[in-house]
């Protein structure tokens, strides 16, 4: 008889750790579930946010008028109307808030246009004119870097203190405003690639 109990205690103490443990890791289960959704909901939301920042600013700059500022070539002063020959091309504007940056977008912008690198020009500050040299000869970067006032665009873009890209038309108009993230180097792609598409038309 004692015998007995002994042994239903011991499959009864065996049952309950089992069972313990079994709540345990399907708590641990449900926590990892949890922890992966909200990360999933947090990316989506970054990613939205990128989105709709660029659907924004495009929206409200698509359809202006770019000034028709100089630049330097060759120490000679020309004006950015007199660029592609009379068809739109891509400009990559960089701002001097940019010269720690990675230039991630100068290499996506040459693996884009490395076959029609007359089709798109880097503008950037005087002050990073030669930063930008120096990273475009390191890194075989053919696209024209262009040196222009720090100050020669007073628009929305601006504000952001970050390269962006822009389609300049003959006539100054502007449209596919776009700011480039590292972390989404796919979607940067699939835009430089897009806009590629429509300068060839």
């Amino acid at each position: 008889m004692e015998k007995r109990k002994i042994t239903l205690l011991t499959t009864a103490c065996i049952i309950l750790f089992f069972f313990s443990f079994y709540l345990l890791n399907k708590n641990k289960k449900t926590d990892r579930v949890q922890s992966n959704l909200t990360n999933l909901v947090s990316d989506l939301q970054i990613k939205q946010d990128f989105y709709y920042h660029n659907f924004k600013i495009g929206s409200e700059m698509n359809g202006l008028y770019a000034p028709d500022i100089t630049y330097l070539e060759n120490h000679h002063e020309k004006k950015i109307s007199e660029l592609g020959q009379g068809k739109p091309i891509l400009i990559c504007l960089y701002k001097i808030e940019c010269s720690a940056c990675d230039k991630n977008e100068l290499k996506e912008l040459q693996d884009a246009f490395k076959d029609t690198p007359e089709s798109a020009y880097i503008l950037c500050s005087h002050l990073i004119k030669r930063e930008l040299y120096v990273y475009a000869k390191k890194n075989q970067i053919k696209i024209p870097i262009l040196g222009i006032s720090a100050d020669a665009f007073n628009w929305l873009a601006e504000n952001y203190g970050k390269p962006y890209y822009f389609v300049l038309h003959p006539n100054l108009k502007i449209s596919h405003v776009y700011f480039p993230s590292k972390d989404y180097v796919e979607l940067n792609k699939q835009y430089l690639e897009g806009v590629k598409r429509f300068l060839s038309n």
